[in-house]
């Protein structure tokens, strides 16, 4: 799967709830060369307007390998930004067996050197299967 592909699943886990809800959904990929570091996704959902910065890696890192998001310029620290400002942000980061969802409170705990198992310990970070209306539910509560 490419990363175009993963957002498509992320896209698709958010129809999803709205559908399952009844919920009107807005949806708005971003390719803004203007505006270093902005998120991937916008979306807009239950009273929830939220940013994702959507990655994809074909295999997760063992327990004990380092976990490290290759984040793009200004990246990482626009997400830590905007949270801190109000709001939901999260970098949702797929693999072929999982995702890893981190809120802008998982990101500015994490640190380089954090393998997989002290990733899955920080707050606002979750570790699931796949990427379907459970995540879509971690993201919209705000679980940090």
């Amino acid at each position: 799967m490419s990363e175009a592909k993963f957002k498509k699943v992320i896209h698709r886990g958010f129809l999803d709830f709205a559908k399952h809800f009844e919920l009107p959904l807005h949806w708005q990929l971003h390719e803004d060369a203007l505006s270093v570091g902005i998120p991937d996704i916008s979306y807009g959902v239950r009273g929830a307007n939220g940013w994702i910065e959507a990655k994809w890696d074909n295999q997760m890192p063992k327990v004990g390998s380092k976990y490290i998001p290759h984040f793009e310029l200004f990246q990482e620290a626009w997400l830590v930004a905007r949270g801190k400002a109000g709001g939901p942000t999260h970098l949702v980061h797929g693999y072929s067996d999982g995702v890893v969802i981190m809120s802008h409170e998982g990101l500015l705990r994490r640190r380089p050197e954090m393998n997989m198992m002290d990733i899955a310990d920080l707050k606002g970070v979750f570790i699931l299967p796949k990427f379907d209306m459970e995540a879509v539910r971690i993201i919209l509560r705000g679980d940090t």
